[in-house]
């Protein structure tokens, strides 16, 4: 507590106690008087602190209200329970006590000597109204607990209105203790404590006061040493701003020379900062100046400092509510603890407020939210029971309490609502005895007229008097008109028209969205009043009607509140709605044409095509729902999708990409045939598509389907263009290759190809040419950084099935073991590919190092062999047209994807014509980019059995327009060998007898070729699986720790299938698949039975795997089963053709890749 000499406004002759300085040399001789009142302000201080009343955290007006009013509390719930320490907990809440004292503070609750003083302005001022522990005066009532309640809060107000702030005070204090300072100097010391007054005594932030004392000294004329600069720092600082000054004048200089900011702009102006000496902030911030990007200045940089003080301080109060509500009172204390605490404007401290409100997913509610919350469950449960039990009363205070109502004021809001009821009821049952005494009385009136008709007439009277009369319809008096009218009301057995109005079954949260949709949209108030009746059937023909509109007002305002509750009414009606037959009709009626499998895409709108699914999951994705009913509407989805759930994928997730890819599938079928039609609805799906998933997993897709529509649409431009913008725009540049592969070799539109390049050159700020597109989409590919690098998880596949395309299952008679060995090698490669491509970014690292290890090296081919297979022409084909391919691509990823299929297809071929050979050498020797050029040297030992190649690159050695480094390089890749060179100037000599030596060593020492299998391919044939199945399981999340002491692939490949098989046994299996589980188990008993070598235990492995990948994906994906059954079935017929194992085990990682093929495209 500060003194109160020192707080008092007019006490000007009062010094406060200053801090003792911080070191000895700059502490000035103080007065003896000076010192004197010094340690009196010390002992004033020591003396507050062991004041009982003195809590830390508390205000005493704080403090005495929370006092009286809580042990108002407890003596109204009769002594210490759960419910009384509830509510003092709410209480502190409200007056912001600190959890640290509470337990202290509530103690003394019961020690009757714990009288906080009343505040000063509350003495002054008594309020109005008898205190407590006063009598009542004569004549007047004791108020209730809501007016005493109400009198508290004014009393609050006016201290509120009395009161100085707290910076007023501190400020002062600063005034006052600066007045007893000996020097004009504050030294660090001194500071330090300065601010600690003001942040331990009158609760301000350390921002605030540090920022108040720098305003205060400045103002007073006095220096704080933490602000002062020594004279080599100001030497240093305005050195620096020099510096700053020139690149600013340099950078201005060249951005206007270049004519804007572009990529080499950039580069220049980074050459100027690192001439100086800059760093990388200082250059930022030195740019943002030039490019007049707003700056903070030193006083919004101070507030936002306040701000982010405050924020934390809210944040710790808001952490300790656990009910979800934060109540008025408690957030206009909050927001003036920011004014007057923190420094901030009270405009300022409702936005942080608020911001964390949403952050900390709490409701701000006002007392008019609370009171018709409350009313509304005291109507309910009058309604429903007829009285309030104490239990009901009860736990109505209590949601008044967390509602932050007081107890006065709840207590008297529940007893009028059940006196408003109790009134209505009592007119309600006056009206019902009235009606009933009515009926009585019309009952005995009509039977005593009925005994009248049935009495004989007297004598004198003809017969059928009267009676007769009446009964013909004709009276007996001579003056009537002879017609008697006699109505009979019959009972209307129709049931009443409904009228809208909450029904008995409907939850809270039902009625509050039925309502939002009855007042927002007009047009649907007719179809929801038919659904409130009590008849089944009524209700069921009104669903039939409702649910189609409400879908299609749903999609007409996406993003809206109206949406919102749509949503929210169907879901509850399928949670609330008594009768499971009409839920039944509910999931008809919103599972009904989620996917139309063999139907155009137009032929549902795919707004509500994807609306009905998501409210259809959601609604099944309850957890209040009954199993039944959640069973219900998956089970619609399930025959509908042909998916499986489980509890691996949400099925929210699960559904919607099912759904959502089922669009995309449908508009790739259509863009070969009407490509800008396709185009157009293409459009339609990616934007609604935006609304279900997150925005990169559409332009993931709408990345692959734009290279499939593009190339030949010629109208619909403008509607398409903005589904081009996005996926220019992307944060992801990978996502972009396929556009570039489609724009480098010209799309069929002129106009097209030209707005393309005006659009790729917005992305990388630098002018293309649309009349060379390759050139131009390679310069798009080096300002993104994309000549390195590997697409998503579309690019990826796409890459793995353009290999896997070249490998076909038949196996040449006449081949060769180790030719055989080599085949299993590359297609092992291609396994690992298709594996990590099916995974999608998961798989993108192994997919990536797979690639730049590149494909095993094929054996090397005798040329003595007397005939060539099938497959080695079809190879030898394949590649003379692939190095035709190469000099006409324009497009470096083009000729980069050429070129690695030929390595792949290189193994399989003797060697070429000389014709071709040189084609191929021109092509490895002209110039081109780096980036395309590093990447072919990996390569090009694939073709070091090409005799007639070597031939060739001699040949065109010594005219070869390539610098001698480079050439070294390059021959050194072809030979397999580093080769050295003893000049620059006899490089090329030197290069050529090497490859005409080598040419030589391969014509000289060509030989017969073994039947049997050599020890140098089996070994890198086990080698390179190993290093595949090694890939294999790091893309299954098996750790390396798992897989210590595997040296042998078969070893890896028992760790897959052992995590396999827990997977499926982890699902819920049917009988059928329970069997063929049990059937694999015993086909992998056999063949390990029969399994008589490391190579054969191989092949069975590869079996067992690839039976229980087929089995997961086939239940995960029942629409794959039949695809899944014949690849295992093509194995087993390969199998049965095969003369020896490593034709099988060929055959098996063959399977692997096309089950690989089939579930990637799924995935």
């Amino acid at each position: 507590m500060f003194p109160a000499e020192a707080l008092a406004p007019n006490a000007r002759d009062a010094e406060p106690s200053p801090p003792p300085p911080s070191e000895e040399e700059d502490a000035p001789a103080v007065p003896q008087e000076t010192a004197a009142e010094l340690e009196e302000d010390e002992e004033l201080v020591e003396a507050e602190v062991v004041d009982p009343y003195d809590i830390p955290g508390v205000r005493p007006a704080d403090l005495y209200h929370f006092v009286r009013q809580a042990r108002l509390v407890l003596s109204n719930e009769m002594g210490w329970n759960e419910r009384s320490l509830a509510r003092l907990n709410f209480l502190a809440d409200q007056f912001l006590i600190p959890h640290t004292v509470r337990s202290d503070l509530f103690r003394q609750l019961d020690d009757r000597n714990f009288e906080p003083p009343v505040p000063k302005s509350e003495a002054d001022n008594p309020p109005a109204g008898v205190l407590e522990g006063e009598d009542s005066p004569s004549g007047d009532a004791a108020p209730t607990l809501a007016e005493e309640e109400e009198q508290e809060e004014r009393r609050r107000k006016a201290e509120r209105k009395k009161r100085q702030s707290p910076s007023r005070l501190y400020v002062h204090y600063l005034k006052k203790a600066f007045e007893a300072l000996p020097a004009k100097r504050i030294n660090q010391r001194r500071e330090q404590k300065l601010v600690l007054e003001g942040t331990t005594k009158l609760g301000l932030s350390e921002v605030l006061a540090r920022d108040l004392l720098r305003e205060t000294a400045q103002n007073q004329g006095y220096v704080l040493a933490s602000e002062e600069q020594k004279p080599e720092d100001r030497e240093k600082e305005s050195a620096r701003e020099q510096l700053l000054v020139d690149f600013q004048q340099r950078a201005a200089t060249i951005i206007a020379g270049q004519g804007g900011v572009n990529s080499l702009t950039r580069i220049m102006i980074a050459q100027v900062a690192t001439d100086l000496g800059l760093s990388d902030e200082e250059r930022d911030a030195a740019l943002a100046s030039i490019q007049k990007q707003s700056e903070k200045n030193e006083v919004d940089a101070r507030l936002q400092q306040r701000a982010s003080s405050f924020r934390e301080f809210v944040r710790g109060k808001l952490d300790a509510i656990n009910h979800g509500i934060v109540i008025a009172s408690l957030a206009q204390k909050l927001v003036q603890i920011g004014v007057d605490m923190h420094g901030i404007d009270e405009e300022l401290a409702w936005l942080t407020l608020r911001e964390l409100l949403q952050e900390e997913d709490l409701r701000l509610v006002t007392v008019d939210q609370a009171r018709s919350h409350i009313g509304g469950l005291v109507g309910d449960i009058m309604r429903e029971e007829g009285f309030l039990s104490i239990q009901n009363r009860q736990r109505l205070m209590s949601e008044g309490a967390q509602w932050g109502l007081s107890p006065g004021k709840c207590q008297q809001l529940i007893d009028d609502k059940v006196d408003t009821f109790n009134h209505s009821k009592s007119r309600v049952q006056q009206r019902v005895t009235l009606s009933l005494t009515a009926l009585f009385a019309l009952v005995i009136g009509g039977g005593a007229l009925l005994m009248y008709l049935d009495t004989p007439p007297p004598r004198g009277v003809p017969e059928g008097g009267p009676a007769a009369a009446a009964r013909s319809g004709r009276s007996s008096d001579p003056t009537s008109d002879g017609q008697i009218s006699l109505n009979v009301g019959l009972l209307n057995d129709e049931p009443d028209e409904p009228a809208w109005q909450r029904q008995s079954w409907w939850s809270e949260k039902l009625s509050l969205a039925l309502l939002d949709v009855y007042q927002t949209d007009t047009s649907l108030q007719d179809s929801l009043t038919e659904i409130c009746s009590s008849d089944e059937d009524r209700r069921i023909r009104a669903y039939r009607s409702l649910v189609p509109k409400l879908i299609a007002t749903s999609v007409a305002h996406p993003g809206e509140k109206l949406q919102q509750s749509i949503r929210a009414s169907l879901i509850g009606l399928v949670r609330d709605e008594p009768s499971d037959k009409a839920v039944g009709v509910l999931a008809a009626e919103l599972t009904s044409d989620v996917s139309l499998k063999d139907s155009s895409i137009d032929a549902i709108p795919t707004s509500q095509l994807l609306e009905k699914a998501y409210v259809s999951v959601s609604a099944a994705d309850q957890t209040d729902l009954p199993e039944t009913r959640r069973d219900l509407f998956l089970d619609k989805l399930r025959q509908q999708l042909g998916i499986t759930y489980s509890a691996a994928v949400p099925p929210l997730e699960l559904t919607m990409n099912e759904v959502i890819r089922d669009q995309y599938r449908k508009l790739s079928e259509l863009a070969a045939s009407d490509p800008n039609l396709a185009a157009q609805l293409h459009a339609t799906v990616s934007n609604t598509a935006r609304n279900y998933l997150p925005p990169e997993q559409i332009v993931a897709k709408d990345s692959t389907l734009i290279a499939v529509i593009l190339p030949e649409m010629t109208d619909n431009w403008e509607a398409y263009r903005p589904i081009i913008q996005q996926l220019i725009d992307s944060p992801t540049p990978e996502r972009m290759l396929p556009l570039l592969d489609v724009f480098s070799q010209s799309v069929r539109d002129a106009g097209i190809q030209q707005e393309l390049a005006a659009m790729l050159a917005r992305r990388i700020g630098r002018g293309l040419d649309a009349d060379e597109p390759a050139q131009s989409a390679d310069l798009v590919r080096s300002e993104l950084g994309l000549n390195a690098m590997v697409a998503g998880e579309g690019e990826m596949q796409r890459m793995f099935s353009q290999r896997a395309a070249a490998v076909s299952w038949d196996v040449a008679d006449d081949i060769q073991p180790d030719a055989l060995a080599g085949e299993v090698s590359q297609i092992g490669y291609l396994s690992v590919l298709g594996h990590a491509a099916s995974t999608g970014e998961l798989g993108k690292r192994v997919f990536e190092e797979t690639i730049e290890a590149g494909p095993p090296k094929a054996a090397e081919k005798e040329e003595s062999a007397p005939v060539r297979s099938t497959s080695a022409l079809a190879a030898l084909s394949k590649c003379e047209n692939l190095i035709g391919r190469l000099p006409r691509a324009k497009d470096p990823s083009s000729r980069l994807d050429n070129f690695k299929v030929l390595c792949t297809l290189a193994g399989d071929v003797e060697d070429v014509d000389y014709e071709t050979a040189n084609i191929l050498a021109e092509y490895i020797l002209v110039p081109k980019p780096r980036a395309e050029q590093s990447r072919l040297r990996s390569g090009l030992r694939a073709f070091q059995h090409w005799t007639n190649f070597k031939l060739a690159m001699a040949d065109q050695m010594p005219r070869a327009r390539r610098a001698a480094d480079d050439l070294q390089d390059i021959v050194s890749g072809v030979l397999g060998e580093t080769i050295s060179i003893s000049s620059v100037q006899a490089a090329r000599e030197e290069l050529r007898n090497e490859l005409l030596r080598h040419s030589l060593e391969s014509l000289g020492g060509q030989g017969h070729v073994s039947d049997t299998l050599s020890a140098s391919a089996a070994n890198a044939t086990a080698e390179l699986l190993t290093d595949y199945y090694l890939r294999h399981a790091r893309l299954e999340g098996i750790s390396t720790e798992q897989l210590a002491g595997a040296e042998l692939p078969d070893a890896i490949a028992d760790r897959l299938i052992a995590l396999e098989r827990s997977r499926i046994e982890g699902m819920a299996l049917s009988d059928l698949e329970s069997a063929n589980l049990q059937e694999i188990t015993r086909h992998e008993i056999a063949l390990d039975y029969l399994s008589n070598s490391p190579i054969a235990n191989m092949a069975a492995r590869q079996r067992t795997w690839l039976r229980l990948l087929a089995l997961r994906h086939g239940k995960e994906h029942p629409q794959l089963k039949s695809q899944l059954a014949q690849i295992v079935s093509r194995l087993e017929t390969q199998d049965a053709a095969a003369t020896n194992v490593f034709e099988q085990l060929r055959s098996g990682e063959l399977a692997l890749v096309k089950l690989w093929q089939l579930t990637g495209g799924a995935a």
